[in-house]
């Protein structure tokens, strides 16, 4: 086959990458892949760029190929045992790896277009991507991957937004360089990535303190160690859940009464968690939101062995305190800043890290709110992400139709899918929106 056609690609983060890399391996001559991204390096996003070796991956190895139908090709690449959870630079190089393997030996073409993609539109029956530097793409397919768009300045910090004392972004600066060696260090979140900047700060700096605060003061569970492949079969199906009297209060028994212990049981769940999801009515899914959500994230998102002895290490010498409070104002206090409670409480540090989790509604994303302004996308369920067809992928737009030839993947999906943010998920994603576009421009 020879037929000229370009498949844009808005995001060149892992979602992205691995889109990519589908298309690549089944594409034809003529095909053009465009990934839009500012990132001089596709495939890393936020998450894989981090250089620091006590970042690790919070799966094991074993489950974390870029291929379907390779399950052990990435820890044979990285020659890791397959219950390593190496750091986490090891699996951006390998996506990386596996990209130019995949651009290389396809008839296919991949053109990086460094850059942000600003708006998806539909002119004179074509659809249109505009873009920062490339100007306007006039493809044939889309793909949005945008991926997780960090979290907004909360109200509370207003009145330190502005000061340099206070860090929004602890990906995007090098704000640890200013960091007293004494210093206390106040960290907003007490989820990955505020273990991530917590362990970056103590490890840069010795004599340093991290003070981690959050409304629940939970910290990710630790994986099972030694690491143990999951059960082949879940402790309830679809049908079973769906017949159950309280379906949560059952799901949770059922999954602590698992004789292998509850993370085997909760594991055990993983393959049917995105139907699981989609047979609960917009009520129920608002209920799991509400009350259940932060129990389910702290248990299924797990920290690798390593990465728990390390924090409980932090926190038995003191260097590392997690507290359960709702701060509600952020001030100068001398030469510091001082966070409070609602509670009254209060602590006096030297730095405040903003690391709470990513903002989940899609308008937070200038090219999703653009996009959705002009009717080519529209919210997800509950406000999370966009909307898609929830087996094909296809974006749903503001009439409701998926009749335009626009795909999306990854997290901006967790409103029609849920679990749809690690790469076991994502990896399925990108093979099922490979192949349908495929089969469309064909």
């Amino acid at each position: 086959m020879s037929r000229q056609a370009t498949v844009v690609i808005v995001g060149g983060g892992p979602s992205g990458t691995l889109a990519a890399i589908r298309l690549l391996r089944l594409g034809w001559r003529g095909l053009e892949i465009v990934v839009v991204e500012p990132r001089d390096t596709l495939g890393v996003g936020v998450a894989f760029s981090t250089t620091e070796p006590w970042h690790r991956l919070n799966v094991a190895a074993a489950t974390m190929t870029a291929l379907p139908d390779d399950p052990d090709h990435f820890r044979a690449w990285a020659g890791v045992a397959i219950d390593a959870y190496p750091n986490r630079a090891v699996w951006g190089r390998y996506l990386g790896a596996v990209l130019a393997e995949a651009a290389a030996g396809s008839p296919a073409r991949l053109r990086h277009a460094r850059g942000r993609a600003t708006g998806l539109a539909v002119v004179d029956g074509r659809l249109e991507v505009g873009t920062d530097a490339a100007g306007v793409l006039e493809p044939d397919a889309v793909v949005i991957a945008t991926g997780n768009e960090r979290p907004a300045i909360p109200a509370f910090a207003a009145a330190v937004a502005g000061d340099p004392r206070f860090v929004a972004d602890p990906w995007g600066t090098r704000w640890l360089d200013d960091v007293p060696h004494r210093a206390v260090v106040g960290v907003l979140g007490t989820g990955h990535t505020a273990m991530d900047v917590a362990s970056s700060v103590l490890h840069a700096r010795p004599a340093a303190r991290v003070v981690a605060i959050s409304r629940h003061g939970e910290v990710p569970r630790p994986h099972e160690d030694p690491w143990r492949p999951r059960p082949p079969q879940p402790v309830f199906s679809v049908e079973e859940f769906q017949a159950f009297d309280d379906a949560f209060a059952e799901a949770r028994a059922r999954v602590a009464a698992h004789p292998n212990g509850w993370v085997q049981g909760l594991d055990s769940v993983r393959p049917i968690t995105q139907a699981l999801w989609r047979s609960l009515d917009d009520g129920r899914r608002l209920r799991f939101l509400t009350e259940l959500r932060r129990e389910w994230e702290v248990h299924r998102s797990r920290f690798g062995p390593q990465t728990a002895a390390e924090v409980r290490g932090f926190v038995a010498a003191g260097r590392l305190e997690v507290h359960a409070a709702a701060i509600r104002a952020i001030d100068a206090d001398g030469g510091a800043l001082r966070l409070r409670a609602d509670s009254g409480a209060s602590w006096l540090v030297d730095r405040v890290i903003l690391a709470t989790g990513p903002v989940e509604d899609a308008a937070a994303n200038p090219f999703l709110a653009l996009s959705m302004a002009l009717g080519t996308a529209r919210p997800g369920p509950l406000g999370l992400g966009i909307d898609a067809d929830p087996a094909t992928l296809r974006v749903v737009d503001a009439e409701g139709s998926t009749d335009r030839p626009v795909w999306a993947l990854g997290p901006i999906l967790r409103g029609v899918l849920w679990e749809t943010i690690a790469i076991p998920e994502i990896r399925v994603e990108a093979a099922t929106i490979a192949e349908g576009i495929l089969a469309e421009l064909a």
